[in-house]
């Protein structure tokens, strides 16, 4: 049986400037930098597909943590939508925020998993963690699947 990946491929970062300096910019944050704390099982993607930054993390394990850290004031997460992926609660500051469903009939790399905009102009923390399952079954030809109600 195939468990359900979870992928992070970078953070964008809604970076802070001084007005005299010049307006908010983007910056991405890719997950190889050490503002990313990884706990749990994590694996490293280099060359499978064109992952922003050229590599990606995934995993499939409960009780993994991944946890960027980041100035600015807004924030967006760019991962996997695919037939393998899974979900993962999404956590800003601590505070929960929702379980993100990364399942699609078909891949999308670099798909936009997650954003928030209008924080405050401070160091924030992204926590990701997958939960090891998935909201829809994985394809077989041989079942049908009715969802519950």
């Amino acid at each position: 049986m195939r468990w359900p990946l979870l992928l992070i491929s970078s953070v964008l970062a809604l970076g802070v400037a001084s007005p005299a300096v010049a307006p908010a910019q983007t910056r991405v944050e890719e997950t190889a930098l050490a503002t990313t704390v990884y706990t749990g099982a994590w694996f490293q993607s280099h060359s499978e597909r064109p992952w922003s930054g050229g590599t990606a993390a995934l995993s499939n394990a409960a009780l993994s943590r991944a946890t960027l850290t980041f100035s600015g004031t807004g924030v967006s997460w760019l991962g996997l939508r695919g037939p393998q992926a899974g979900v993962a609660k999404v956590y800003l500051d601590g505070a929960y925020q929702v379980d993100m469903d990364c399942y699609a009939s078909r891949e999308t790399v670099r798909a936009v998993l997650f954003t928030r905009s209008g924080l405050t102009a401070d160091l924030h923390f992204l926590t990701i963690d997958p939960t090891g399952t998935r909201t829809r079954p994985p394809p077989t030809r041989s079942s049908s699947w009715t969802p519950s109600t």
